[in-house]
């Protein structure tokens, strides 16, 4: 029963960590690039487009994890975020995202080309958002850009290029 808890325990943070439901969004937005493209179905492709895609959004958002750990811990609405960066600690949440970062563009380089270098827009378009240097997140202009329509457009794109 106790080695149940740790696995559940475990299971949880990691879904708050990579915010793995919120790659939910990628298969929608991979499926409106594929409508849009009218190109035949490569299930292949599809598949691992998403997994790329995925990994990707999800190494964006273990960093903002890490980045935020501090300022997260005071807001009641994103306290199991720190919680969970302090459950598998600062150094091995790095590792998590390394690791999300090279499968991501491992699979995206399976893809093609131009899938892969919309995976590197999207990555640095993610890191600025929350790098300590930037915090674009903190600027309502910058925010709004670079946290809402380019993400969203360079994930747009990145999907376009799967069926191109």
């Amino acid at each position: 029963m106790k080695f149940l808890k740790k696995v559940r325990e475990f299971v949880l943070n990691f879904f708050n960590l990579t915010k793995i439901l919120s790659n939910v969004k990628n298969i929608a937005i991979v499926l409106l690039a594929f409508f849009l493209s009218s190109s035949n179905l490569n299930w292949y492709k599809l598949v691992i487009g998403i997994i790329s895609l995925s990994f990707i959004s999800s190494a964006i958002y273990i960093y903002n994890n890490l980045s935020d750990v501090k300022i997260d811990e005071y807001n009641k609405h994103k306290n199991y975020y720190s919680k969970t960066v302090k459950y598998f600690g600062e150094k091995n949440t790095l590792v998590f995202a390394i690791v999300f970062i090279v499968f991501g563009l491992y699979f995206g380089f399976i893809i093609n080309f131009y899938f892969l270098i919309s995976m590197v827009a999207l990555l640095i378009t993610g890191f600025l958002y929350s790098f300590k240097s930037t915090r674009f997140k903190e600027k309502i202009v910058l925010d709004v850009l670079f946290g809402a329509t380019l993400t969203f457009f360079f994930r747009f794109i990145a999907s376009w290029f799967i069926f191109s």
